[in-house]
């Protein structure tokens, strides 16, 4: 059996970012101005996102970091299932927990995160 050293943070993927800001630009050329702006600053927005959060895997918990520092984190205990959503070009990672359900933009490698997933959460099943 293979151990990894935790926590495990996962590469950033600039891809969905950079997708949604094109398509903004495109917007700018058929699309009244207001939206196409609006998808071009979600799409920066979503950049900026990418450059500065980190998933991160830890012993117990999935956690949302920003500079190191741990925004928000989800017991694993907690979680009842999970699904990366769109399987030929993942764009959502959504898991449903005792609180509530959660969606998670693809902002980061989706590989690296089916791995940790099921290693950390292997009733998730998702397939």
């Amino acid at each position: 059996m293979i151990t990894m050293a935790l926590p495990v943070a996962l590469s950033p993927n600039f891809t969905l970012s950079l997708i949604v800001l094109a398509l903004g630009i495109a917007a700018l050329f058929i699309l009244p101005l207001v939206p196409a702006l609006l998808l071009v600053l979600f799409g920066l927005f979503l950049i900026y996102q990418t450059a500065t959060l980190r998933i991160v895997f830890l012993e117990t918990t999935f956690a949302v970091q920003r500079s190191g520092k741990t925004l928000v984190d989800f017991p694993y205990v907690d979680w009842f299932t999970w699904k990366i959503l769109w399987s030929p070009v993942p764009i959502l990672l959504f898991f449903q927990e005792v609180k509530s359900i959660h969606f998670i933009p693809m902002l980061f490698s989706p590989k690296e995160l089916r791995e940790n997933l099921e290693r950390f959460i292997p009733q998730g099943g998702a397939k």
